[in-house]
C-alpha cells in the first residue's frame, strides 16, 4: 500500500479540492501519512507573491526530507508560473487546473503529464466536478459550486490562474447538499472563486440568489449553510432577508471590501464606492443585529497616499464590522497594477497593515462583547482545541466558542450561554 500526503495553500476552493483528492485516493487503498510518504500532492496558491514563494518552499522541503518522493504539483501557482516549479526538479509532475480532477487517476496509473504543455493562462471552460463527503474530523464540509472569475480587477491574477466563471449544475448542487447531510454534516460552506457569478453560465440560466432561495424554501432537506465569501455588489436584499430569518443561512457575511478609498477602488477596478460599502454594511446590520460581517482589506496599492489610507481606516472604524483580513499589495506579473506608477514603499505598507490588523482585533472584541450573555446554537467540532483540550465550535454568526464539555457534544448543535473572557480574549460558554 502506497502512502501519500497533501499540502494545501490558499483559499477554501483549494482546500475543497485537496480534500476531494485525499478522499478518492483513500477509496483506492492509498494510505494517508505525514511520515515518509511515497507521494506528495502540493496544491499551490499565487494570490500574492508570498503565496508563490511559500508554495515552492513546501516543495523543496519535501524533497529535502526525501529526494526520492514523487511530487505532484497543481493549483494557481503551478498554472501561472510552471517554469518556476520546473527549476526545482525536472521530476516534479505538474498538473494544470483543467487536469486537477484527474490527479487520483494519474497517481493510481503512475501516469506522467508532459511538463512542457502547461499554458500560463487557464482556458478551462468546464466546471470540473470533484466528489466530496469525507472531510476527516471536520464537522463542516466545503462544497465548491463555482470556479473562475470574469472581473479582472487590476491587481488580481486569479482570472488567469482559474479561468472564466463556470458553475456546478443546479440539481447537482442540491444532490450534493442532500448527500452531505446524510453523511452527518451539520453545516456546509458554499464556496467558489467568484460565487456571486454562480449560474450565469449554465444552459438553463439561474443565479446565486435563486439557489439560496430554493434551498431556504426546502430547508428540511439540507444542513445549515454558510457563504465563504461574496462580493459586496452581489449581496441581494433577498439573501439578507433569508439570513435574517434564523433558518438555514448563517447570519455571517465575509465581504472583500479591498479598500475604503474611492480613488483606490477605482484604480483597483472595483465596481462600487466607499459609500456603497457603508450603506450595504449598515443595511445588513440593521436587518440582522447579531450578524457577523468580515472584510478583506488590501493595503499599499499603487497611489495609496496617507490620505487614502486614512479614508480606509476611518471607514472601517465607523462601520460595525466584526473582523478584518488584511493583506499587503503584491504586484502580480501581467496584471495592470504591477506596472502602475507610485508604488508604495514596503515599510509603509507593512505599517499600515499593522494598524488595520490592530483595528480588526478591537472590532472583533467589540463584537464578541455584544454577544456575551446571549444564548446561541454552537456546532462543536470533532477535535478538541490542542492548547486547552476544550471543545471548540462556532455559532451561526461565526463566534468561536470554547467549552469544558463531554465528547458527546462533538458534531452536535447545542444551545449555550456565551461568556466573553476579557483576560484570554476568547468566548467561553456555559449551560
Amino acid at each position: 500500500m502506497k502512502k501519500f500526503k497533501s499540502i494545501t495553500l490558499g483559499c477554501k476552493c483549494n482546500q475543497f479540492e485537496s480534500d476531494s483528492i485525499t478522499m478518492q485516493l483513500k477509496n483506492r487503498n492509498f494510505e494517508y501519512s505525514d511520515l515518509d510518504p511515497d507521494i506528495v500532492i502540493v496544491n499551490t496558491c499565487t494570490v500574492t507573491s508570498r503565496a508563490g514563494v511559500q508554495s515552492r518552499q513546501e516543495i523543496r522541503k519535501e524533497l529535502r526530507k526525501n529526494p526520492n518522493v514523487k511530487i505532484y504539483v497543481t493549483g494557481c501557482h503551478c498554472q501561472t508560473q510552471p517554469d518556476e516549479i520546473k527549476k526545482i526538479s525536472p521530476d516534479i509532475v505538474l498538473v494544470p487546473q483543467d487536469k486537477k480532477d484527474s490527479i487520483p487517476d494519474l497517481i493510481e496509473k503512475n501516469y506522467v503529464l508532459s511538463n512542457s504543455h502547461i499554458n500560463s493562462v487557464c482556458t478551462d471552460q468546464v466546471f470540473r466536478f470533484m466528489p466530496t463527503g469525507n472531510f476527516e474530523s471536520k464537522t463542516r464540509a466545503y462544497l465548491k459550486i463555482q470556479d473562475g472569475c470574469n472581473s479582472f480587477c487590476s491587481y488580481c491574477i486569479i482570472p488567469y490562474a482559474r479561468g472564466r466563471s463556470r458553475s456546478m449544475e443546479f440539481e447537482v448542487v442540491l444532490q450534493e447538499l442532500e448527500r452531505l447531510k446524510k453523511n452527518g454534516y451539520k453545516e456546509i460552506v458554499l464556496t467558489g472563486i467568484h460565487i456571486g457569478l454562480y449560474g450565469k453560465d449554465l444552459k438553463i440560466r439561474t443565479n446565486f440568489t435563486s439557489l439560496i432561495k430554493y434551498i431556504a424554501d426546502h430547508k428540511n432537506n439540507y444542513p445549515r449553510l454558510r457563504i465563504s465569501s461574496i462580493e459586496p455588489d452581489e449581496i441581494t436584499d433577498e439573501i439578507i432577508e433569508i439570513a435574517s430569518e434564523d433558518s438555514i443561512l448563517c447570519p455571517h457575511f465575509h465581504i472583500p471590501f479591498q479598500n475604503g478609498d474611492d480613488y483606490i477602488l477605482k484604480r483597483m477596478k472595483r465596481p462600487y464606492s466607499s459609500k456603497f460599502l457603508k450603506d450595504l454594511t449598515l443595511k445588513i446590520k440593521n436587518k440582522i443585529p447579531d450578524v457577523s460581517i468580515g472584510a478583506d482589506i488590501l493595503l499599499g496599492f499603487p497611489g495609496e497616499s496617507e490620505a487614502c489610507f486614512m479614508n480606509t481606516y476611518n471607514l472601517l472604524k465607523e462601520l460595525p464590522v466584526s473582523y478584518l483580513h488584511v493583506f499587503p499589495f503584491s504586484p502580480r506579473k501581467n496584471t495592470p497594477a504591477a506596472e502602475f506608477k507610485n508604488q508604495v514603499n514596503g515599510k509603509i505598507t507593512k505599517k499600515r497593515c499593522e494598524i488595520i490588523r490592530n483595528l480588526g482585533e478591537l472590532k472583533k472584541e467589540e463584537f464578541y462583547l455584544t454577544q456575551s450573555g446571549k444564548r446561541k446554537n454552537i456546532l462543536f467540532e470533532n477535535q478538541r482545541d490542542k492548547n486547552t483540550s476544550l471543545l471548540k465550535g462556532f455559532t451561526q454568526n461565526y463566534v468561536q466558542v470554547f467549552f469544558n464539555g463531554e465528547d458527546d457534544l462533538k458534531n452536535r448543535i447545542t444551545k449555550l450561554k456565551l461568556n466573553y473572557n476579557k483576560d484570554k480574549k476568547i468566548m467561553d460558554a456555559e449551560i
